[in-house]
């Protein structure tokens, strides 16, 4: 059995006891492996520890069955192995930025940072995720000239959007003769928080393309300041995952690395007018920043005529 057939086995394991105890050298025993290959493997073709996973696997399916269901939240945590409600709410907030009532009252049962069940073709992306790390890159100040939306946040699930996201950016494209000083005419997606109240936010998205004098632009059109920032840009293929995916590996990505989330907007920029295929970019800081607190203030560099 080659080792991630025997990883993907670990994972069935602990799919089947996600609210039942389970122990490592349990785990390791049902896949054919020593308790320290084990370890290493499962880092390898996962991108986190074996602890890890199954904590997030239990928080993930213990979320929607807060959303789905109306059981007492100290039931929900006990059924997924907490001890408490006071251990399940830290370890809930850690995760998701939000206490499980506050997430409960969002109404959606989606959320970036939820990790779902691992398929083969996950463990195989995954694999070579691990392989490539993110590039950490500087950007200078970007001047991004199109279109400005707000959608709730928590409403719908990136991958439920990709045709408006689409229209969005043939609408840039269709106009980009009419902007002049172009940097380049690759276009950029950029979302940001609107509001800081953690039990419903809207979701600012910008689509647009890079210029040198923001200013000069069509009517029609809005202009948004992001100003320099250190950025891990992940690969995105819709052939390989779907988005949702892609998201989730970057934020296990940050957890686990020496990096914070740093001050400013998440970027993604389309290759080929392909909306689905590209680059992800996170903000990122080697200091503890306030990241709850980052979006305020973008608004600021929103200009519209």
């Amino acid at each position: 059995m080659r080792a991630e057939e025997q990883i993907f086995e670990a994972t069935e394991y602990i799919e089947r006891n996600l609210v039942s105890t389970i122990t490592a050298p349990e785990i390791a025993e049902h896949s054919c492996l020593s308790l320290r290959q084990m370890y290493r493997l499962f880092q390898k073709h996962t991108g986190d520890s074996v602890q890890s996973y199954v904590r997030t696997r239990r928080l993930t399916e213990a979320s929607r069955q807060l959303i789905e269901s109306p059981r007492n939240i100290l039931d929900i945590a006990l059924e997924f192995q907490f001890q408490s409600a006071e251990v399940f709410t830290r370890a809930f907030r850690r995760l998701f930025w939000v206490s499980p009532k506050n997430f409960r009252s969002i109404g959606s049962p989606y959320n970036a940072t939820q990790r779902n069940p691992m398929t083969p073709s996950d463990l195989s992306f995954i694999t070579q995720s691990c392989t490539h790390p993110p590039k950490i890159i500087e950007l200078p100040q970007l001047n991004i000239v199109g279109h400005h939306c707000i959608q709730p946040h928590y409403s719908i699930r990136v991958d439920d959007n990709p045709l408006h996201n689409a229209m969005m950016l043939e609408e840039v494209q269709r106009y980009q003769q009419q902007i002049g000083n172009k940097v380049d005419a690759q276009p950029w997606h950029v979302s940001w928080r609107q509001t800081s109240n953690m039990t419903f936010h809207n979701l600012n998205n910008f689509f647009g393309v890079h210029v040198s004098e923001p200013d000069k632009h069509p009517s029609f059109f809005s202009s948004l300041r992001i100003p320099a920032n250190t950025y891990a840009v992940f690969s995105h293929s819709s052939s390989q995952t779907s988005v949702d995916f892609t998201i989730m590996l970057a934020h296990h990505w940050i957890k686990n690395s020496q990096y914070h989330y740093g001050d400013g907007p998440a970027l993604f920029r389309a290759h080929d007018n392909q909306s689905q295929v590209g680059e992800l970019y996170l903000p990122i800081s080697k200091q503890l920043s306030s990241y709850m607190d980052w979006w305020q203030g973008y608004d600021a560099f929103l200009t519209q005529k």
